[in-house]
């Protein structure tokens, strides 16, 4: 694994960010949540029609991606990989028959 002094998190890949994430880097998580908190938050406002309701989402999605980053397989994208998280939490927490 490369050091981290030697690489800019803004200028690394996903793959790379997500590498030095799973193995603890914050700094590279809160740079994969900066790349793609935006295209979430609009899916989400998109699925819900409330700021507040896809802001709660997309919160409880980050943080539970944060623990669970080992499951990420780099079977496909990242972000293919959380957004797909995003809307099964909205389908099941916010979406389902009374």
């Amino acid at each position: 694994m490369e050091d981290l002094a030697e690489i800019r998190y803004a200028d690394a890949t996903d793959a790379k960010l997500i590498e030095f994430a799973m193995n603890g880097d914050q700094q590279a998580y809160r740079e994969i949540r900066n790349r793609y908190n935006t295209r979430l938050s609009m899916t989400a406002i998109a699925m819900l029609n409330s700021l507040e309701k896809a802001d709660q989402a997309v919160e409880h999605t980050w943080e539970a991606a944060w623990k669970e980053l080992h499951e990420f397989k780099h079977e496909s994208l990242f972000i293919t990989w959380i957004c797909r998280r995003l809307m099964k939490h909205i389908i099941n927490n916010f979406l389902q028959p009374l």
